[in-house]
């Protein structure tokens, strides 16, 4: 931050102190990504913690003028208007949904960039504005804070009026603990209005170089081409039938690896067209998994339905391209199956927390339960039939 300060007042010494130019305008839009502190003030939410802005793409524009053009320092002026399309944490214990909270972003910055090269052209700058959040979360405040920034980039010449930038910078916001860190890294393309053109000097015409001539020989006599006949056409091979499927499991016999055996349709490696039977581990992974049981009214995953459940998941590990499903039974005292939805959504999250991807994981509502005390999650292989 002491760096940032410094930056600004060695700028306003330069502007003071130089004599006056012709400057000219920079426009240019912008797209990137603003990574904010995990416990931004923003919204001033104390007692949600999920329930904050998170990092996410930013769109903006940015106006800039070049004040002090020194042939190899160039020195101006920007104002940056940006909205980054943030969303808050998703509430897993509490079940809270994520809601859009989008952060406008507003500031302005002092530009020193240096001209020697003729295309590209670095950069640092320093700078200061505010954010501020608009949701409609309800545990998120609408308010604004300060920020300050300070960043390096680059500017590629790629005609007299178009540019390309880029440009990555760090800040700082109000944090809940004091003061917390945000970087961005921002890509643009822009133009300029009323710069003159840059003279390129024009380079040395030099005296070509004249080999000395040595007499070519004349070429040897070519001789006639002598008629080739065509080979006769080959004889044309049968085509076998693309779609022929030996043993009628609805896999063509191209694809299938046991092509006069049938495939078991039974979850477990049923593209391969062989027969096979359901592996130990994996029946005693989705046997073990009946065990689990839920508090009343309630769909926290506790510590012993989560024993229950690890079999399955090192069934899961064990076998990379297995997919279950996870059947829901809803008790008798929950008779529009809301509750064991709930349930089997929170069985699908503890399997993604421990790595198995959401791709793999499907929910299936089941039979009621005639028994309150029966098991109100199942898991099953995901068999999906050859057509």
């Amino acid at each position: 931050m002491i760096f940032v300060v410094r930056f600004g007042v060695l700028a306003a010494v330069v502007f003071a102190s130089s004599p006056a130019h012709a400057g000219w305008l920079e426009t240019s839009g912008f797209v990137g990504v603003d990574s904010l502190p995990g416990d931004v003030k923003l919204g001033d939410n104390t007692t949600d913690p999920e329930q904050r802005p998170q990092t996410g793409p930013e769109f903006g524009a940015r106006l800039g003028w070049i004040a002090v053009p020194m042939g190899h320092v160039e020195l101006g002026v920007e104002a940056e208007l940006g909205i980054t399309t943030s969303w808050t944490g998703y509430g897993f214990e509490a079940m809270r949904q994520s809601d859009f909270a989008p952060v406008i972003s507003y500031r302005g910055s002092l530009l020193l960039r240096f001209a020697d090269l003729a295309q590209i052209k670095p950069h640092v700058l320093v700078g200061a504005g505010g954010a501020s959040v608009i949701s409609s979360s309800p545990y998120l405040a609408d308010t604004s804070d300060p920020q300050l920034f300070y960043g390096v980039g680059a500017t590629i010449e790629l005609g007299h009026d178009l540019q390309l930038r880029v440009d990555a910078r760090q800040g700082w916001i109000p944090t809940e603990s004091g003061e917390g860190p945000t970087f961005e890294l921002l890509l643009g393309i822009g133009t300029t209005y009323g710069r003159a053109a840059t003279h390129v000097a024009p380079i040395e015409e030099r005296q070509p170089v004249v080999a000395a001539t040595v007499p070519t020989p004349p070429p040897p006599q070519a001789t006639p081409p002598q008629p080739i006949e065509d080979p006769p056409p080959p004889t044309p091979m049968p085509t076998p039938d693309p779609n022929e499927d030996t043993d009628k499991d609805g896999l063509p016999d191209a694809q299938d690896g046991c092509p006069h055996d049938a495939e078991t349709v039974n979850g477990f490696e049923d593209a391969d067209g062989c027969p096979d039977t359901i592996p130990a581990d994996i029946a005693s992974g989705l046997a073990a998994a009946k065990a689990a049981r839920f508090e009343p009214h309630r769909v926290r995953i506790t510590e012993a339905a989560a024993s229950a459940f690890t079999p399955a998941l090192d069934m899961m590990h064990t076998h990379p391209r297995l997919k279950i499903d996870i059947v829901s039974h809803a008790a008798p005292d929950d008779p529009k199956g809301e509750l064991a939805k709930k349930r089997a959504d929170a069985v699908r999250w503890h399997f993604i927390e421990q790595g198995v991807p959401e791709d793999r994981l499907a929910i299936v509502v089941g039979d009621k339960l005639a028994d309150p005390s029966g098991a109100p999650i199942e898991l099953r292989l995901h068999s999906t039939p050859n057509q």
